[in-house]
């Protein structure tokens, strides 16, 4: 499996905010529930504000394919 390494900001450019939106509602991580939270109800935000910015890793082009891992 591939997987491109991507900014948020660029993915927001790219498929728009209720793509990645769409996206980051499944992810999940057990291992720290801060980042599942983080990234499904803050991440977006933070990325539009310059405040936090985080790359993601991406499986194949489509957002929709998706796989954000923890």
């Amino acid at each position: 499996m591939k997987f491109n390494v991507v900014n948020i900001t660029d993915l927001l450019s790219s498929v728009g905010e209720d793509e990645v939106c769409t996206a980051l509602a499944d992810f999940e991580c057990s291992k720290n529930p801060e980042i599942e939270n983080f990234l499904r109800y803050n991440a977006i935000d933070f990325a539009k504000r310059k405040i936090s910015v985080f790359m993601a890793s991406v499986f194949r082009r489509q957002i929709k394919q998706s796989i954000f891992s923890c």
